[in-house]
């Protein structure tokens, strides 16, 4: 009887943990409930607006191309647009195309951490080791590392993979984001 108690317990604990993980990796991204809808045609638009001259920590390039996307419901004409960054990510075997969107609504608080983190390189005012993290809706982090024997680092992770940029493309980023925002209204 012990064993079989035992056993329910242990199968409850690990459901629950295993729902509060994938609950984590859904997307809370308002882009991705607009596509979930069913039984609804919509339009997708995709418009080039820019691209950043960004480079890794070891100097290649890797631009980040930033679209503005249009989604419509044909029946309702409802609209949505949103921001997609195209950008190249590690994933532990070779380098892949990786798309991270960033919702109108979150737009400004992108700008405002990027150029929060911009700041922070210029102003040298970190200490010993320090994180800057931002995270946006569909689940991407951009962070700014910096420790007192290595310098600064910013990286960019998500589930596609890593890449680590020059931490340059921290200013150029909230520049280029800050010019398409316009459009986003």
């Amino acid at each position: 009887m012990k064993k079989i108690l035992c056993c329910l317990l242990m199968f409850c604990l690990m459901s629950t943990v295993i729902g509060g993980v994938l609950a984590e990796e859904t997307s809370e991204s308002a882009y991705d409930a607009f596509l979930l809808k069913k039984g609804v045609l919509i339009s997708k638009e995709y418009i080039k607006e820019s691209t950043v001259d960004a480079k890794s920590s070891g100097g290649y390039d890797y631009p980040i191309d930033l679209k503005i996307v249009t989604l419509m419901d044909i029946e309702t004409k409802e609209i949505y647009k949103c921001l997609q960054m195209s950008l190249e990510l590690y994933n532990g075997r070779n380098f892949a195309d990786t798309t991270i969107t960033l919702d109108a609504d979150e737009v400004d608080s992108a700008i405002t951490a990027f150029q929060y983190m911009a700041d922070q390189i210029s102003e040298k005012s970190l200490k010993d080791y320090t994180e800057l993290v931002y995270m946006t809706n569909d689940g991407t982090s951009f962070y700014l590392t910096y420790s007192a024997s290595d310098g600064f680092s910013f990286v960019v992770r998500n589930s596609g993979g890593v890449q680590y940029y020059d931490v340059s493309t921290l200013a150029k980023l909230a520049e280029h984001l800050t010019d398409v925002k316009p459009k986003l209204d």
